[in-house]
């Protein structure tokens, strides 16, 4: 009996040292990967970005010091007040967190998306929320079963930055500045989950240059979804408050995939590698909606939007209206300042989206009068699908190559071209199998399906090489 019980023990040290031999090959397997990593191109970068531009950058302070010294002043870092912030992360945030990890279904995944609209509180959405294409598709990947920690950076009176809210059964909303407290906790938590963890920068921010390096780090798949020509508005005075070139160049360079809804931004971005392309959609609304009556003209025309002179053309439209004064023009949105307007266009001001549908049923053709540069035609409009989506005929002008390849669809060189088009969309039939079929494959789910299907072919052979292992399978 005792030689048995020898046995067994002898059996059971043995056991015990073969363990710790594995173990023992597994730390050298982490600390090799962990050399890699601090040796990779993607964290030298980080480390460089940040001892030039970090919140306690030497260069900084010199700078600063200087600045004052000489001037008088403290030169204001646009990004300081954006990535300083009195947030807090508190324990009920960190058990949010857990919890909403401990329900992923293994091979469903676990998206991250960066991106600048709040989602409204409560459970579900409203349908002009989902026709920004963020939203869209955070709601097309929940229903695939994904879940979703969806992280805003819209910043304006009235919206709490250190509230962690449920959207959704499978999407959890928080501002940039809780995640930016808590993205290393919520990274090495999630690192045993293998499958499907995906990065998405939607939007720009300071505080992505942090993210996507640990995101890296941690082998998730990173994702740049390049919505507009950011560069672009920031010349036009727009996004001054958070755009950099260098901060848009460091995530193109740092990203696994790039996808763009434009050919123009797709040659733009192309020195990074393969930019995908994956154009807007829309939100299949029902549109049983009372009509709206409003007065006709010979030609009733009508638009809504933004009407800001950077990218409306209102030179040609107002051209147009006073050489025939028999047609109507309606404009639904903000009116810009020192634009005085012909009696034949009529403002309807600023409206809710769900009465859209209502007041364009009165009209014959939609407009995207926009001036052509490398602005406009970067774009890829979601008026042109939701004024299709409403069968109405569009005449447009500086807009994306790509929109040619549409139904009902006239694009125009010229403000001539542009006048003979409004008359020949007016007198157009819209075939409703045509436009149904091209809807069909235009709505946000066929849209999530497509950047899905990219998202899962795979990532770069540097990032396979650096960070996979057994470790990490």
């Amino acid at each position: 009996m005792a030689d048995l019980k020898k046995g067994d023990l002898q059996r059971r040290v043995t056991e015990l040292e073969k363990k710790v031999e594995t173990l023992k090959g597994e730390l050298a397997e982490k600390e090799r990967l962990l050399t890699s990593m601090y040796t990779s191109k993607t964290w030298k970068l980080g480390q460089l970005y940040g001892r030039l531009f970090g919140m306690e950058s030497f260069w900084r302070e010199k700078i600063s010091s200087f600045a004052k010294k000489i001037f008088g002043i403290r030169p204001r870092n646009k990004w300081n007040t954006i990535i300083s912030s009195p947030v807090r992360a508190t324990d009920r945030h960190y058990q949010t967190l857990l919890e909403f990890i401990s329900h992923i279904t293994l091979g469903k995944g676990i998206f991250v998306m960066i991106a600048r609209p709040k989602i409204v509180e409560g459970i579900g959405f409203r349908a002009e929320e989902l026709n920004y294409r963020v939203v869209g598709l955070a709601n097309e990947f929940s229903k695939e079963g994904v879940r979703i920690l969806y992280v805003f950076t819209e910043q304006k009176e009235g919206v709490s930055l250190d509230h962690i809210e449920r959207v959704s059964e499978n999407i959890l909303q928080m501002s940039i500045q809780l995640f930016f407290k808590t993205f290393e906790f919520f990274f090495e938590r999630i690192n045993s989950f293998s499958t499907n963890k995906v990065l998405f920068i939607h939007r720009l921010h300071p505080c992505v240059v942090e993210i996507v390096c640990c995101a890296n780090a941690y082998n998730w798949t990173t994702v740049y979804d390049i919505l507009d020509n950011w560069e672009e508005f920031s010349k036009a005075g727009w996004l001054t408050e958070w755009y950099s070139r260098d901060l848009e160049e460091f995530v193109v360079s740092n990203a696994d995939i790039k996808i763009a809804v434009s050919y123009f931004l797709q040659r733009k971005f192309n020195y990074s590698g393969n930019v995908h392309i994956v154009h807007n959609g829309y939100y299949p609304d029902s549109l049983n909606v009372p009509v709206k009556n409003l007065k006709q003209g010979e030609v009733t025309a009508g638009y809504f939007g933004s009407l800001e002179k950077y990218r409306f053309d209102w030179d040609l439209l107002l051209s147009i209206a006073e050489r025939h004064k028999d047609w109507l023009f309606y404009l639904i949105g903000r009116m810009p300042r020192n634009i005085r307007l012909r009696e034949n266009i009529i403002s309807l001001g600023t409206l809710h989206p769900a009465e859209l549908y209502a007041y364009a049923q009165n009209w014959d053709v939609a407009l995207l009068p926009f001036k052509v540069n490398n602005l406009t035609i970067s774009c890829d409009s979601l008026k042109v699908y939701e004024y299709l989506s409403f069968r109405l005929p569009v005449v447009a002008r500086g807009v994306g190559e790509h929109v040619r390849n549409y139904p009902y669809v006239y694009i125009a060189e010229t403000e001539r071209d542009f006048e003979k088009y409004i008359t020949i969309a007016a007198s157009t039939r819209i075939e409703e199998d045509k436009i149904t079929d091209f809807l069909r494959t235009s709505d946000w789910s066929s849209r999530a399906k497509e950047i899905l299907t990219i998202v899962q072919s795979g990532k770069p052979n540097y990032k396979e090489y650096i960070f996979e292992s057994p470790l990490h399978t």
